[in-house]
């Protein structure tokens, strides 16, 4: 087709067409929470679904009750804010520690595997294995030693009074 640009397509008209509450840049999605309190409802019939089917608590099952398709997407909604200018940061903070405390709670009391408790810490609460070496020790300045001198040679001090610093 002589004229025609490379690359070129006409718009969707269906992306020309915006609804109610979509954003005004028409290639994003609308949030999924207005709210914090909407958000806050949703996390509590998590807690309390896990609670009565005996299913551990997890940020992954978070975000799918939340309806989200990624745990990142949760973790997205920390820099958010809702529409009354209210951070959605602590509320999944708060979220986040109680699930974090249902696995200490499970690997304290033996009902969760250690090696995947031990994953799901690292890997979604920060926790890390590191071993912390001092090298900031203090060393004295000098010791002397003092010998005496006999027939068969050299031998140390036979009392500590002996040794001067």
């Amino acid at each position: 087709m002589a004229g025609e640009k490379k690359g070129y397509s006409k718009p969707n008209k269906a992306i020309k067409k915006r609804k109610k509450g979509y954003y005004k840049d028409i290639f994003h999605r609308p949030r999924k929470f207005d709210t914090v309190e909407d958000m806050e409802q949703e996390i509590i019939k998590y807690f309390e679904e896990s609670a009565t089917s005996g299913f551990p608590l997890t940020i992954q099952g978070l975000a799918l009750t939340l309806g989200f398709s990624t745990r990142q997407s949760l973790l997205n909604y920390e820099g958010y804010t809702d529409k009354n200018k209210e951070p959605f940061l602590d509320t999944i903070k708060k979220a986040k520690l109680a699930i974090e405390q249902s696995k200490l709670d499970g690997a304290f009391l033996g009902t969760f595997n250690p090696a995947i408790t031990i994953f799901d810490l690292k890997n979604n609460h920060g926790h890390e294995d590191k071993i912390k070496n001092d090298t900031n020790l203090s060393v004295p300045e000098s010791i002397t030693f003092e010998f005496e001198n006999n027939s068969n040679g050299y031998t140390l001090p036979s009392d500590e009074k002996d040794i001067k610093e």
